[in-house]
């Protein structure tokens, strides 16, 4: 049964700001600020308008200038104040610095943790845009029964496994996700095997979130569609990497 609180969101939160962890990857640091706004969507909106006209039509805006523009927005409307980052002596990180770091290409990975933790303003925990569960078992039946395709076409409906449906709505960040996968990365490790002996194995690391913003930039997502895609791939990815670990000990 739905429960009611599972919908609601915190509107005084978005619009004040509330300190946020980004993620376990990012250790202790979080970020005080709000969501994505009103006046952060409008600005954002007025922002891609010109950009338009000046390249006539916003699907030729480039990648560049629209990172720039939602970057801007971001330090704007979003960002308040950081805690518990520090400089390589032992300092803290002030507001300030943080916020030109956030200019810097080679600070990316900060520029991400602002955009997760303005997504995750106002929202309840474990929230991943309604999709997640759906997808999640639509994806471990393909990995457990797609390899069987052939054999399964010659079996009589009743007696074939019950594949999940895919709603319409949610078909996008499916393919999405199959198109990404080829961005993860392996990691190598060595397994002592005895008699001096190493076994040398590769384990799927996740989706990097940059492939994923990447793929929202190109797309032309708004902040919103652009959490969905984040949170419903995490969700997906989780379930792949379990499999995958499972898959591993046979």
């Amino acid at each position: 049964m739905a429960k009611i609180t599972k919908f609601r969101k915190n509107s005084a939160a978005i619009r004040e700001g509330e300190w946020i962890k980004p993620g376990e990857e990012y250790d202790d640091l979080e970020i005080l600020t709000r969501g994505f706004t009103d006046e952060y969507l409008d600005a954002q909106a007025q922002k891609l308008r010109r950009a338009a006209a000046s390249w006539h039509g916003q699907d030729r805006i480039p990648v560049k200038i629209k990172r720039d523009i939602n970057t801007e927005l971001l330090l704007r409307y979003v960002i308040l104040d950081v805690r518990n980052l520090q400089h390589g002596d032992g300092t803290a990180v002030t507001l300030e610095q943080f916020k030109q770091m956030l200019l810097d290409p080679d600070y990316d990975e900060l520029l991400l943790a602002c955009y997760r933790a303005a997504s995750q303003v106002g929202r309840a925990p474990g929230r991943s845009g309604g999709g997640g569960g759906k997808l999640k078992a639509a994806l471990r039946s393909s990995l457990e029964w797609g390899r069987f395709g052939g054999l399964l076409a010659d079996l009589e409906p009743e007696e074939r496994p019950e594949a999940p449906e895919i709603p319409d709505w949610l078909i996008w960040i499916w393919r999405a996700r199959h198109r990404l996968t080829d961005e993860r990365q392996y990691i190598v490790e060595g397994i002592s095997a005895g008699m001096g002996g190493t076994l040398i194995r590769s384990r799927p690391a996740a989706i990097p979130w940059t492939a994923v913003r990447r793929w929202a930039e190109v797309h032309g997502y708004g902040p919103d569609r652009a959490e969905m895609l984040d949170q419903c791939i995490q969700a997906m990815d989780g379930e792949y990497l379990a499999w995958s670990a499972e898959r591993a000990k046979l």
